[in-house]
């Protein structure tokens, strides 16, 4: 009787659903947590699986070592695993960018053109069950308009927010530093691309295995 892939599959669909929950439900900075959580642990438990599938179906052991595309970012996930089951609960932080209109001008050729100022800061989210995102930073300006009257504070044109990991341990913190991006969709999106390829070295390894 052939044996197929069922629960390698199974958890790897698991993970893709996870993944777009995160990018669908980036309002709700608990849901990012728990999506995020999810997510690491699903990321690690993908090989266990391999592990006891490929057993059952090749009776061979499965060896994740010798599937060259592993990088920084699969590192940093499985460390993230560790930390949060041995050590810490994961938590996030909030980095805010706020877009001020700062100039208006015309280039050569005519064209009106915005120059923003736009600072970005990262805060702590203070409560980890948080439904929806606090205001975080505001901005005032010491100065008067035309009609002399306190400009006060300024309201941004565009606020963008971004979750990104809090770090626990050196270590985690230095491999975030390492990396060129930090927030977590962008993380978990890197991640996933990997895995997809992980999948597909998983499959060809059968294939190979019991032919």
């Amino acid at each position: 009787m052939k044996i197929e892939s069922q629960n390698v599959e199974f958890v790897f669909k698991d993970l893709k659903y996870t993944l777009k929950e995160l990018n669908n439900k980036v309002s709700s900075p608990v849901e990012v947590r728990r999506n995020f959580g999810i997510f690491i642990t699903l990321s690690q438990k993908l090989t266990e699986v391999m592990r006891k599938e490929f057993k059952a179906i090749t009776s061979e052991d499965w060896q994740a070592s010798k599937f060259e595309g592993w990088n920084d970012v699969a590192n940093l996930f499985k460390e993230l695993r560790r930390e949060d089951y041995h050590e810490y609960p994961m938590t996030i932080n909030v980095m805010e960018q706020q877009h001020y209109l700062h100039a208006i001008y015309e280039d050569e050729e005519g064209n009106e053109l915005n120059e923003y100022f736009s600072p970005c800061v990262t805060w702590e989210l203070g409560d980890p069950f948080a439904t929806e995102i606090p205001i975080g930073s505001t901005m005032t300006l010491l100065g008067y308009d035309e009609d002399k009257k306190p400009i006060g504070e300024l309201i941004p044109e565009k606020v963008e927010y971004r979750y990104v990991v809090s770090p626990k341990t050196d270590k985690v913190d230095k491999m975030l530093k390492e990396l060129e991006y930090e927030d977590v969709i962008s993380l978990c999106t890197k991640c996933f691309e990997i895995l997809e390829k992980y999948l597909e070295y998983y499959k060809a390894k059968i294939k190979e295995t019991t032919n």
